[in-house]
C-alpha cells in the first residue's frame, strides 16, 4: 500500500513538472519583448531581467493589497472593470519604473503574437481557446474601452487560476487603469 502511494506522488509530481515545462516557450517569447531596449538601430538587452508571469503576479497582489481586487476570481476582475484607483495606479507605476518596464511596448506581441505562435507550434485548437486570442484582439481593436468584450473574455478564460491564462487579464485591466489615471 506505502509503495502505491510514493508511486502516485512520484507520477503527480512529475505530470505537474511536465505542465510547467508546457509553457517555456510562451514564457520566452514574452519574457524577449520584456528584456530588450530599443536604441535607434540597436537592440541591448536590459540590465534588470524581467520575468512577465511574476510582474503580473506581483501587479495583482498590488490590486489585492490595495482591497481594489477582492479576490482573484472571474467574479474579482468583473467587479474591478470600471473602478480607478490613483494609490494602486502610483505603486504599479513605482514597480514598473524599478523594473526598467515601458507596459505599452510589446503589446501585441506579448497579448497576441507569443500566445498565437505557441498555440501554432503546439497544435493546440483548445489552446487558442484557453487563450482567448480573438477576444483580447477584440479588446486591443475597441482601445480596451469595450466593457462587453472584457465581460467575455474573463468569463471565458479557462483554467482562471492559472497564472498562465489569467495574465493578459491582469495586463489588460492595468492597461484600463492607466487610461482612466489619463497616463496615455
Amino acid at each position: 500500500m506505502r509503495g502505491i502511494v510514493m508511486m502516485l506522488a512520484i507520477l503527480f509530481c512529475s505530470c505537474n513538472k511536465n505542465s510547467d515545462k508546457t509553457f517555456i516557450d510562451l514564457e520566452n517569447c514574452i519574457n524577449n519583448y520584456f528584456n530588450v531596449k530599443d536604441y535607434g538601430d540597436g537592440v541591448i538587452n536590459k540590465s534588470n531581467r524581467i520575468d512577465y508571469y511574476s510582474l503580473m503576479k506581483k501587479v495583482e497582489d498590488i490590486y489585492l493589497e490595495e482591497n481594489f481586487l477582492v479576490n482573484n476570481s472571474k467574479k474579482g476582475y468583473i467587479s474591478l472593470i470600471n473602478k480607478n484607483n490613483k494609490n494602486v495606479y502610483t505603486k504599479i507605476i513605482n514597480l514598473f519604473n524599478n523594473k526598467e518596464f515601458s507596459f505599452f511596448i510589446g503589446v501585441d506581441e506579448i497579448l497576441i503574437s507569443c500566445p498565437s505562435k505557441f498555440v501554432e507550434n503546439h497544435k493546440g485548437g483548445q489552446l487558442k481557446d484557453k487563450f482567448q486570442i480573438n477576444l483580447i484582439d477584440e479588446i486591443m481593436a475597441s482601445g480596451y474601452r469595450n466593457d462587453d468584450i472584457m465581460i467575455k473574455l474573463i468569463n471565458e478564460t479557462d483554467e482562471f487560476d492559472n497564472i498562465v491564462y489569467r495574465s493578459s487579464i491582469i495586463y489588460i485591466t492595468t492597461i484600463r487603469l492607466f487610461m482612466s489615471n489619463n497616463a496615455i
